[in-house]
């Protein structure tokens, strides 16, 4: 396995548990606050580093599948309600958005410091939440 796949693969797994850590009712909000926490203390994304890395097509095979069993599979066995694959597939790629808007715009954007986690997930945190409860 290439060197950066070894540093994305263990990341998926931690970054998972810690955004999957809350009851469901306020899962929307830990999400958001998680995300950027995340990535200010790891000065990068470990989201991200999976989808994005290099390798060879095995290695993006096995990092596929496992960003697919920590990032969506794992939240939608939690989730009630009607199409919870759909819904956890819809949470990933919401959770990526953020992840990608938070890199792109730093330093002067929304992930610069400048605005508050908690203003951020006033923001973000509803429509994830929608697709938590399944409304």
């Amino acid at each position: 396995m290439s060197a950066a796949l070894q540093g994305a693969a263990p990341a998926v797994r931690p970054a998972a548990d810690a955004l999957f850590a809350g009851p469901p009712e306020a899962l929307g909000r830990l999400l958001v606050l998680t995300m950027v926490r995340l990535r200010d203390r790891l000065r990068g994304d470990p989201l991200l580093r999976v989808v994005f890395s290099l390798g060879n097509d095995d290695e993006r095979t096995l990092l596929r599948e496992r960003f697919r069993e920590q990032v969506t599979d794992r939240p939608a066995a939690l989730l009630t309600g009607p199409d919870p694959q759909v819904r956890a597939e819809l949470i990933a790629g919401q959770l990526l958005g953020l992840a990608a808007t938070l890199s792109l715009h730093r330093p002067d954007g929304a992930g610069g410091g400048r605005t508050p986690p908690d203003r951020l997930a006033d923001l973000y945190a509803p429509g994830l939440q929608r697709l938590i409860d399944g409304d």
